[in-house]
């Protein structure tokens, strides 16, 4: 997956215009949002930190879609919903306000968003127009999966600072890769928590403390990630297809062995 989602980023034409300005509907340089968090398919963690930013009355302050579901395909919100409630009790705050607000709302979109790959392409003007991401990925195991998508490889790739919201030991798997992430500046403890509800606990925690930095410290902490973030995006583009390369090979000796 990870050769397949890196080589299709390459490729693909959204990763090759880094310089675009951003869109006109989009908000201007002195006018950023703080946060992105784009989300396909509803899945139950996803509706929890959906729920939580509309709970938290955050929603103005990010671009947030969640675009898998449409109009017709109400059963399977509802679906979704008893699933959280059954899964994730601790969160039944957020799943009310999921509920309450989010889900007569859906599909969320984010406005001048023209992405013709939303899942490998790279969406750099809404990057550019965003301090993080929070990247809630397409699964949050116990343990028993270690495992990421595409989806903790854009931000990376587009050199934006990112909160993930996945399995545990994504981070440690993304620095293996050669990347950098972002402690001290982000509190990255939820990585190596093994319970996915106190991971994802966790991880809301962090995304709400980014999410009403003031303006002042968020300029901070935006240039204390600069070197990483430039380095992730310069690894994409030459280091990782070489660390895959190396993958292949040592695969290639195990197999002839």
């Amino acid at each position: 997956h990870l050769r397949a989602a890196a080589n299709a980023m390459h490729q693909g034409p959204r990763h090759r215009k880094p310089d675009l300005p951003p869109l006109a509907a989009m908000p201007p340089a002195d006018d950023r949002r703080r946060f992105l968090t784009m989300n396909r398919r509803l899945r139950e963690h996803r509706l929890v930190a959906l729920g939580r930013i509309f709970a938290r009355g955050l929603q103005g302050r990010g671009l947030i879609s969640c675009i898998g579901l449409v109009e017709h395909r109400r059963h399977e919100v509802a679906g979704v919903i008893r699933k959280a409630r059954i899964g994730l009790r601790a969160f039944a705050a957020e799943i009310d306000a999921f509920e309450r607000e989010v889900a007569p709302a859906l599909p969320l979109t984010i406005p001048g968003d023209t992405a013709t790959d939303p899942i490998f392409g790279i969406e750099h003007e809404l990057f550019a127009a965003t301090d993080f991401s929070l990247v809630v990925e397409t699964e949050m195991s116990a343990g028993e999966n270690r495992r990421f998508t595409e989806k903790s490889l854009k931000p990376l790739a587009a050199g934006h600072p990112a909160v993930v919201a996945g399995n545990a030991g994504v981070l440690a798997m993304l620095r293996g890769l050669g990347f950098r992430t972002f402690a001290p500046w982000i509190d990255e403890g939820y990585d190596l928590i093994e319970d996915p509800a106190a991971r994802l606990c966790a991880v809301l925690a962090e995304f709400e403390r980014l999410a009403v930095l003031p303006e002042d410290a968020m300029a901070g902490l935006r240039a204390g990630l600069a070197e990483a973030t430039g380095h992730n995006a310069r690894h994409f583009a030459a280091g990782l297809p070489e660390v895959i390369a190396r993958q292949d090979e040592a695969l290639a000796d195990t197999i002839a062995a």
